[in-house]
């Protein structure tokens, strides 16, 4: 066989094989794309890691934000008459999953401009209520909120106790919670408790003073920006 003979075929298998890929490629797109393009969690926990530091670890897992330095606090400041912050701190082995997933929707900003919705005396007061938010999610914002599994737990809900709201089934907190203004038994090991006030409560008791027309506040109290940091 001449040598011009072997590089024709050469060619030939080297068409061949360029076309095989090809078809291969079309004929499973899906799979190719998928190992190509990063999954969509990955995405998310890699948007948590840059939007803030305090966050950094919780978005790899459980045994990451049991190591991290706790307390981590949400300093959050309400409008016009109650400008004071207060301070937020957390207990994940506890809560683990409810801590991570509330710092990472305090990371996004998921909780500004949302509204003191209900305040009852003597017993609680309640923010984050997604449809009194000043201004609608964002489509990113919104792929973050979803419901959580309870994780109901030993901790008891009194004065300064942080816990989640849900509907009538346990496994529906997503964004609401409450801070008890004072002792709740009722309440025990029924809501998931993930941390408590560190500083302020007296900021959360003016809340608790402020006017009602049955649990709403007469005047809105905008919960203004919350805000993650290390301690």
């Amino acid at each position: 066989m001449r040598h011009d003979q072997v590089f024709i075929r050469s060619i030939q298998f080297g068409v061949l094989a360029v076309l095989f890929g090809a078809w291969w490629f079309i004929t499973h797109s899906t799979q190719s794309l998928a190992l190509l393009l990063p999954r969509p969690e990955l995405v998310w926990q890699i948007a948590d890691i840059m939007s803030d530091n305090a966050a950094r670890t919780l978005a790899f897992g459980m045994n990451s934000a049991l190591r991290f330095d706790y307390p981590v606090a949400c300093k959050t400041g309400t409008s016009t008459d109650f400008r004071d912050n207060w301070t937020i701190g957390f207990t994940p082995e506890k809560a683990p999953e409810h801590v991570r997933n509330f710092l990472r929707l305090a990371s996004a900003g998921v909780y500004d401009g949302t509204s003191w919705h209900r305040v009852v005396k003597g017993f609680v007061v309640q923010t984050g209520h997604m449809p009194t938010r000043a201004e609608p999610l964002s489509e990113a914002q919104q792929r973050l909120v979803h419901d959580l599994k309870a994780e109901f737990n030993d901790q008891l809900h009194v004065l300064g106790t942080v816990s989640m709201a849900r509907l009538a089934e346990p496994d529906t907190a997503n964004t609401s919670f409450f801070i008890v203004t004072a002792p709740a038994q009722m309440l025990d090991q029924k809501y998931t408790v993930f941390g408590k006030v560190l500083s302020g409560i007296e900021v959360v008791q003016k809340i608790e003073a402020a006017p009602v027309n049955g649990e709403a506040p007469v005047e809105r109290i905008e919960l203004k920006r919350v805000r993650v940091e290390r301690q």
